[in-house]
């Protein structure tokens, strides 16, 4: 089986998308059932990952030189695809050329829904959009794939697709996010400024990742324990909202570096209110880090049991769980036991096959 996997996505402008795109051809690449062809845009900012040349050598590499959302790859990428005798073509963004050759299957990855399930979060023409050019995804798709079974049933039902036409495939930790040597957690924490003890936060700041619970918990912190309140360390794409005691921001990180601010931290703190899948839960559980995140369907279908789930609107819950893995060493190490197990469950070997599985419906 010849298939192309469009990696347009390892590109710093798709933070989970590339993250997931790099994960997933790594497994791919380990399989001796298919031969895997990698579409790579020479432009791409990239600074997380390795070329893709250096990244994957087994690969054979196409270049089309434009971002997925750049209107000409409709145009570009059909070309590429013509010197390439493939098998399918496998997109893992819904953002891709609508134009492929209908003699070509085609599969494609929806990880959310969240401009359906958020429509207030986006502008009307965005969100028409957004929801048209999905619309184009599923049609233009043989086979789906879906990030969580939360995430195959909101596809199925906001875009009328037969749940035959849907595989999911979890999503797993990197190899890399695993507990860490206190060494290196003390020499990452340095070139960062980072304290000792610390809670920590990777996402983004976009509405329905809630941040705005954290802020407000912060600052009941800050005034029941005053100078003593725990240090909360933000990574990722969140620009400097007001200033927060308390609140340290480092922007983008190597993926390098994030088992060992995982590590290091009392606790990984993830109150969103929707998710497709997860996965910053996930690698912190991996990283033997306990987790206290929002009771909703896609992270209990991830953590099952081995997270502090709590109603993503509770100020008083939070606080109160913030504190008890801030002073009670016992309740941390519990939490983080039951967190590795948890993640020892979940693969890119198994995501990957998943995949194939996906890629023998299409061709079928």
């Amino acid at each position: 089986m010849h298939v192309v996997l469009d990696a347009r996505t390892l590109d710093d402008h798709f933070p989970g998308i590339g993250r997931y795109t790099f994960h997933l051809a790594q497994a791919l690449l380990q399989r001796d059932d298919l031969r895997l062809t990698l579409i790579v845009n020479p432009r791409a900012r990239n600074t997380r990952f390795p070329p893709p040349e250096e990244a994957f050598p087994s690969a054979t590499c196409v270049f089309a030189p434009c971002s997925p959302l750049d209107p000409r790859s409709q145009w570009h990428v059909p070309r590429a695809l013509s010197r390439v005798r493939a098998d399918l073509y496998h997109s893992p963004y819904y953002v891709f050329p609508y134009r492929l050759s209908r003699h070509l299957p085609c599969v494609v990855t929806l990880h959310d829904t969240i401009p359906t399930r958020f429509p207030a979060y986006f502008s009307p023409a965005k969100r028409w959009l957004i929801r048209g050019l999905k619309f184009l995804a599923v049609r233009r798709a043989v086979h789906l794939l879906a990030d969580s079974h939360v995430t195959a049933q909101d596809v199925a039902r906001f875009y009328r697709v037969s749940p035959q036409r849907i595989t999911v495939a979890h999503l797993a930790p990197a190899p890399s996010f695993r507990p860490q040597p206190r060494a290196v957690v003390t020499q990452v924490r340095a070139r960062y400024g980072v304290p000792e003890h610390y809670f920590l936060y990777v996402g983004s700041a976009k509405p329905h990742k809630n941040i705005a619970l954290l802020r407000r918990v912060w600052q009941r912190l800050a005034q029941r324990l005053g100078n003593r309140a725990p240090t909360l360390v933000l990574v990722g794409p969140i620009e400097k909202m007001a200033p927060v005691v308390h609140w340290q921001y480092l922007g983008f990180v190597p993926e390098a570096d994030l088992p060992a601010l995982y590590g290091g931290a009392r606790g990984f703190l993830f109150p969103s209110l929707y998710e497709g899948f997860g996965l910053p839960v996930l690698e912190a559980l991996a990283c033997g880090t306990p987790v206290v995140c929002s009771d909703i369907p896609a992270l209990a279908e991830v953590t099952g049991q081995a997270a502090w789930r709590l109603p993503p609107h509770d100020e008083r819950a939070w606080e109160d769980a913030i504190l008890t893995l801030w002073e009670d060493d016992a309740a941390r190490q519990k939490w983080a036991r039951q967190g590795l197990a948890r993640a020892r469950a979940f693969t890119w070997e198994q995501t990957a096959a998943r995949a194939v599985t996906a890629y023998r419906k299409a061709l079928s």
